[in-house]
């Protein structure tokens, strides 16, 4: 998570309450859902002090490297990036393909 300020800084997660992070994680799990997304997304949105919560966008293909979003919130779940990427890629040709 990140302020809205000119440096971005990681705020603590803790300053966002359980209730608002269950929120959040419905939330992205809806906008997964809604595109159809397979296996990885990162749902990026914008809190302000009122508790709006738009979402700014949905990346179907977020970046694996070891240091980015997806390797953060897979560690902060306990998993870690190995066994992240190995499971990413072993579902990489499970979906159907798409047929217009």
């Amino acid at each position: 998570m990140y302020r809205g300020d000119s440096a971005p800084r990681r705020r603590a997660r803790e300053e966002v309450s359980s209730r608002a992070s269950s929120c959040l994680q419905q939330l992205a799990r809806r906008m997964h859902q809604a595109v159809d997304a397979h296996r990885a997304s990162r749902v990026g949105f914008l809190l302000d002090l009122s508790g709006r919560r738009p979402v700014l966008e949905i990346n179907t293909v977020p970046g694996m490297s070891g240091h980015g979003n997806v390797a953060t919130t897979a560690a902060a779940t306990g998993m870690p990036h190995a066994e992240h990427v190995s499971t990413v890629l072993g579902t990489a040709f499970t979906k159907p393909r798409y047929v217009p």
